[in-house]
């Protein structure tokens, strides 16, 4: 997997983003300065990470470049999600 430089985000996406009180700033934080775990899924890329200011989210993208990807979903992590996450990154 190539390192992340730029997100898309399409309008489907946006309206779930919106719906889930997720800001773009917030995905982009989390995939560029947060600590992320990314996981390769079929096509996908499910990325783990935090925001400077706490929020844990899972990010899904698909490659559309050799750096880029775009945004199919995001959310907020649960709390079995969140823990796994802090274990990991210890």
């Amino acid at each position: 997997m190539h390192q992340i430089r730029e997100i898309t985000f399409p309008n489907f996406a946006q309206k779930k983003m919106y719906r889930r009180h997720i800001h773009a700033e917030e995905v982009k934080e989390a995939v560029f300065t947060g600590k992320m775990e990314k996981k390769k899924k079929g096509d996908k890329i499910l990325i783990r990470s935090q925001t400077l200011a706490g929020r844990y989210l899972l990010i899904v993208t698909v490659p559309i470049g050799k750096h880029e990807v775009m945004l199919v979903s995001v959310r907020d992590m649960n709390e079995r999600e969140k823990s796994n996450y802090r274990n990991r990154m210890k």
